[in-house]
């Protein structure tokens, strides 16, 4: 159901999909378990993490809350309509350079390090054209969180 969902939903591979539920089974607490739920999802450290572009450090709150302060933040490395990969690379860096100032508790694990990238490639992969490396910086704000109407077409949301 998960890799039926994520390539429907948001044009994400069967490969990838099927890595991503592979690693979310193993949020699950229970042993042996064969299925997993958000809140095994929205815990610390395993899909938001520390310099999270929309979302507080663990340390200041809730790590599953967008913040929009946060959020103003990534938006300052996003000053155009297109968003490319250095930009979004650079906002990256940006809330890593934060946290590590702010936040005594900050660590970056190899591990963490991979979710920022997956955080920001997946931008590219799901919303915006993967050979140009380049994003509509509309979709991306209102996807990430910032709830403002958005017009595509016909369609208003």
């Amino acid at each position: 159901m998960t890799i039926e969902a994520l390539g429907a939903g948001i044009n994400v591979d069967p490969h990838v999909s099927k890595l991503l539920f592979d690693h979310a089974i193993t949020t699950n607490p229970e042993p042996d378990a064969t299925t997993f739920d958000l809140d095994h999802l929205n815990r610390h450290g395993i899909i938001e993490h520390d310099a999270s572009l929309t979302r507080p450090d663990n340390r200041f709150g809730d790590p599953g809350a967008f913040d929009p302060e946060v959020f103003e933040e990534t938006l300052q490395y996003w000053p155009e309509p297109v968003v490319d990969i250095k930009q979004g690379a650079a906002a990256r860096l940006g809330r890593i350079r934060t946290s590590a100032v702010t936040n005594v508790d900050f660590v970056m694990t190899q591990e963490d390090n991979f979710r920022g990238l997956g955080e920001i490639a997946g931008f590219y992969l799901t919303l915006g054209d993967r050979v140009a490396g380049t994003v509509n910086r509309t979709w991306l704000v209102h996807f990430l969180g910032k709830r403002k109407k958005l017009r595509l077409g016909r369609y208003k949301f």
